[in-house]
């Protein structure tokens, strides 16, 4: 007389998103934005009895397996991609790291961030069960802890007790905030022989061309600033870069308009930019520009503008004055009260100087 028996032959929880695919250890803390599947085989030894479906003639009566995850404690941190699926066939078809959706298909129901499965396994065969997160940045909704339990049990019957096999994950989310560095401004002028970086103060000439650059960076090691996703796994983090130029357009010309882009070397830095990837900004009212941007962390975005000086020096006031912010709420953070409690970043460059003292030189202060 055999009975048959069940064991978890095998559960991993892998980061699939962020560089080369890794497996968690236990207790392994995640990021915002990562993609993590986790992996759960559930195996009949072999040499025992079958796991079986019922059949219509009485030679099988119905003793199969039931697999039920709670994912509650999971989804309040994360949102689920592609349900929760199964199969028996691995090799990534219904593998740690993969799954095709021909044979690694949803489990019999998903209610209420539960997911059960019914199902029959032979003596030696596996069974796979394969769900993907991706992991919010809205720390106030869920508690950082992903930690949940899944168990497989069955009734072997024919005088043989109920058995069961579980096994648990426990992974914290690392709860990052972005941050904003203005990490270069720089006005050069680029007209009239070799390009040359003005100091602050420094005075240009009537006829030249002037290049603004400002790179706004978000430090490694921080959360990101993000666009909102229709899927809530990423509110709107975004950072908003603002410049009024009409401290400049009184006596100087825009050419070109103001310009961004998360593309270096020679396309979109200090001195030059490309039109195919250096692009303009959302908008450009009158002498107010606006731009809104995410920014993943270890990212720089680059902003660029140049003007022509004018050589009627009594319609302005003979000084260049601009001034750049880039400001940013990040994602909410868990204040000791109810309520929710949001912090605003907000930087600010090129500070303007003083009016030239000598305006019959015809030239201007540049900052």
């Amino acid at each position: 007389m055999l009975h048959p028996s069940v064991t978890i032959a095998n559960s991993v929880a892998t980061v699939l998103t962020k560089g080369a695919e890794r497996e968690l250890q236990p207790g392994e803390t995640v990021r915002a934005g990562e993609e993590i599947q986790f992996h759960v085989a559930v195996e009949n030894p072999a040499g025992g009895g079958d796991w079986t479906a019922p059949s219509n003639d009485g030679a099988a009566s119905d003793k199969r397996l039931t697999f039920t995850a709670g994912l509650s404690e999971l989804l309040d941190d994360t949102v689920l991609v592609s349900g929760v699926r199964q199969g028996t066939i691995p090799r990534g078809y219904c593998g740690p790291t993969g799954w095709d959706s021909n044979y690694c298909k949803p489990v019999d129901s998903l209610v209420g961030g539960v997911a059960r499965h019914t199902f029959p396994l032979e003596a030696g065969a596996t069974h796979y069960f394969n769900y993907r997160v991706r992991v919010t940045n809205n720390f106030v909704v869920g508690n950082q802890q992903l930690g949940h339990e899944v168990i497989v049990a069955g009734e072997p019957g024919n005088g043989a007790t109920g058995v069961e096999a579980r096994t648990a994950f426990d992974h914290t989310v690392a709860v990052l905030h972005p941050d904003v560095r203005i990490s270069d401004s720089s006005a050069s002028v680029i007209s009239g022989g070799p390009e040359r970086r003005l100091q602050v103060g420094e005075k240009v000439r009537a006829g030249e061309e002037i290049h603004y650059y400002v790179a706004v960076t978000n430090p490694e090691g921080g959360g990101d600033w993000t666009a909102p996703t229709g899927d809530g796994m990423a509110s709107d983090t975004r950072l908003t870069f603002t410049t009024d130029l009409s401290g400049m357009l009184d006596d100087a010309v825009l050419i070109s308009g103001v310009r961004q882009s998360t593309q270096g070397r020679g396309r979109c830095e200090a001195t030059k930019w490309d039109t195919y990837y250096c692009l303009p900004v959302d908008s450009l009212v009158g002498s107010a520009a606006k731009h809104t941007f995410p920014l993943a962390a270890g990212a720089t975005h680059m902003f660029n503008y140049r003007v022509k000086v004018k050589n009627d020096f009594t319609v302005g006031d003979q000084r260049l004055l601009n001034e750049a912010i880039v400001s940013g709420t990040p994602a909410t953070v868990r204040p000791r009260s109810r309520c929710a409690r949001r912090s605003t970043i907000r930087l600010k460059c090129c500070t303007p100087v003083s009016r030239s003292r000598a305006p019959r030189s015809r030239r201007l202060r540049v900052t």
